[in-house]
């Protein structure tokens, strides 16, 4: 199966996605800031990330993505964008970057049917590059 890397500062999220993606037989890779989570990316090289748009340390989540999209070795990893404020006023500001970038933006508390759905998903596109913004959606 495939290898996926969790960046996330939640530990019960981290957890949580451990457990629904080994699951199913993929490998998990985590990290709770967004400088060991580029590491991990580049050095691993995993098939697809799930990222949180709050990462709350120097890195920030958009950060984090633009450094993996400018970067050619990790450029074309599928990237779903998590966040717990994707229903909320604050994230309209936020999301316009993300979707350039994201493969799929999702709202927390994620359920886990529909985390492995868009995982699923994303990992048959993987050959194609990560998706443009106008394929980009916001769940």
């Amino acid at each position: 199966m495939a290898t996926i890397l969790v960046v996330d500062d939640d530990p019960d999220f981290l957890e949580f996605t451990r457990i629904v993606l080994e699951s199913r037989g993929h490998g998990v890779l985590t990290a709770t800031d967004g400088e060991t989570g580029l590491a991990l990316a580049r050095a691993a090289r995993p098939d697809l990330a799930i990222l949180d748009i709050l990462i709350s340390y120097s890195l920030t989540g958009l950060s984090l993505l633009q450094e993996m999209r400018a970067d050619p070795t990790i450029a074309s990893m599928p990237v779903l964008v998590v966040t717990s404020i994707a229903r909320s006023k604050a994230v309209e500001s936020l999301i316009p970057d993300f979707q350039a970038f994201a493969s799929v933006i999702l709202a927390k508390p994620l359920d886990p049917n529909e985390l492995l759905a868009h995982v699923e998903a994303s990992l048959a596109k993987r050959g194609q590059g990560w998706l443009s913004q106008s394929q980009s959606t916001t769940v």
